[in-house]
Order: structure tokens, then C-alpha cells, then sequence
């Protein structure tokens, strides 16, 4: 065999490691990503999305609406608190089943679900490149 045969064969299965190493790690972060995403749903419990009506009682601002046992929620605002809606209005919130006053009128999952849609797809490209792309024929 030629030497520099044998060099070309030592550098291809140096970077055939290299490789093999960074999907092993993709696979990895993808999973602790996901995992992450998963552990911080639990920690933060079920939100309900529903509708909320603007109202105002004795100068503050407040919102009214229906749990899901048709029970009637309201929660004062704080006094430096402004709704761009007027009362009467209807607005989108989401709140805490156990906890009503605790309530976003954001989606309380929106970064969440981004970190856990990123970790499926590194784990899935990272299981895809070490699979069929880059496996060293024998």
C-alpha cells in the first residue's frame, strides 16, 4: 500500500469520527431540550384559553368571564393597569383553573413550545445523519 494511502484512509476515518460524534451529541441536546420543555409544561400546569369581557367598577379596571364550570370570574387590575379594549369589549385571556387570578393575555406556552418543537427537530435530524448519511461502510 502507498503511504499516502494510507494517510488519505487515516484523515477519512478521523472526520468519519468527528462526525459520528457531532450527530451522537445533536441526538443528545435534541432529547435535553425536549425533556426541558416537557419538565417546565408540568411545573407551570394547564392554562385555559377563553374569552374575558372589560369592565370598570368604581374607577378601576377590571375582567368578567365564565370558568369551565360556568362559574363567573372577576379580577380587578392593578390601578396602573390599562387594557387597550374599552369596557364592553371582549379580549382573549388565559388563566389558571386553580388560580384565576393569575391570568396572561399572552399565551403562556409560546417559548416553550419552541423549545420543545427545537429539540425534536435536533434529535430528528441528529437520528437521521447518524443513520443513513454518514455510517462508515465496512
Amino acid at each position: 500500500m502507498h503511504p499516502a494511502a494510507a494517510d488519505v484512509r487515516t484523515t477519512d476515518s478521523s472526520v468519519l469520527a468527528a462526525i459520528e460524534l457531532a450527530t451522537s451529541a445533536a441526538v443528545l441536546l435534541g432529547l435535553v431540550l425536549f425533556f426541558s420543555a416537557c419538565v417546565l409544561l408540568m411545573v407551570n400546569g394547564t392554562w385555559v384559553k377563553t374569552r374575558a369581557v372589560v369592565y370598570t367598577h368604581e374607577g378601576r379596571t377590571g375582567l368578567r368571564w365564565h370558568n369551565t364550570y360556568y362559574e363567573i370570574e372577576e379580577v380587578l387590575l392593578a390601578e396602573d393597569a390599562t387594557l387597550p379594549e374599552p369596557p364592553g369589549a371582549e379580549v382573549v385571556i388565559y388563566y389558571r383553573p386553580r388560580r384565576p387570578a393569575d391570568f396572561s393575555l399572552r399565551g403562556p406556552y409560546r417559548n416553550t413550545r419552541r423549545l420543545a418543537i427545537s429539540g425534536v427537530v435536533i434529535t430528528v435530524l441528529g437520528t437521521a445523519a447518524s443513520l443513513f448519511g454518514f455510517v462508515e461502510p465496512m
